[in-house]
């Protein structure tokens, strides 16, 4: 994800130039990239994230095979990103996600996606852009969020409480259950 800085509409319109977003991953886009047996032989080596030491979402991880399993982990830290998910060992996505934390200033608007995108310290590092439907589906749009929940999990850890109340007052209905039971965890845990 860039951005191109200040647009000159006119000029745009002149030579029918068009605005191009490149999505983040979705799980699902990963596990279908997985079945191709030379990409999955390729980047199994940085799958290496500990079962026990990531979340699944409350998968079964019984009913999962076993690379789906490191998917799932290597997804939890990851997330959207597939420089982290391919081209990255678990430690360094980790170290790389927490010298970005270090230099983000505005927790809230992370979680928010109101923050500068052109931020040396943000872009290709905490952020991630996934496009989404819109409920009549004739278009599509752009919801900015933490890269992934390892990223969200490290934000919330680093948030004062009231920002965190604050997320889950204006969020609580447009997150998944799992998801608003991380932030009112980070926030409790904030709190004692």
């Amino acid at each position: 994800m860039s951005s191109r800085a200040k647009s000159k509409y006119h000029e745009d319109q002149e030579v029918q130039l068009r605005e191009h977003t490149v999505p983040s991953w979705t799980i699902e886009e990963y596990l279908q990239a997985a079945e191709h047996a030379e990409l999955y032989r390729l980047v199994e080596p940085y799958l290496d994230i500990d079962p026990s030491a990531a979340y699944l979402d409350g998968k079964d991880t019984d009913k999962l095979t076993e690379k789906e399993e490191k998917i799932r982990c290597k997804y939890y830290v990851a997330g959207g990103s597939c420089r982290y998910m391919f081209e990255m060992k678990g430690d360094e996505v980790k170290k790389e996600l927490h010298a970005a934390l270090a230099k983000a200033s505005d927790i809230s608007g992370i979680f928010m996606g109101n923050v500068g995108t052109s931020s040396p310290e943000i872009v290709n590092r905490l952020i991630a852009v996934f496009l989404l439907k819109s409920l009549s589906e004739d278009f599509e749009m752009t919801r900015t969020m933490p890269v992934s929940r390892y990223a969200a999990r490290q934000l919330a850890m680093r948030a004062e409480v009231s920002v965190l109340k604050q997320l889950i007052h204006k969020q609580g209905l447009r997150h998944s259950t799992n998801e608003r039971a991380s932030f009112r965890g980070a926030a409790h845990q904030r709190a004692e």
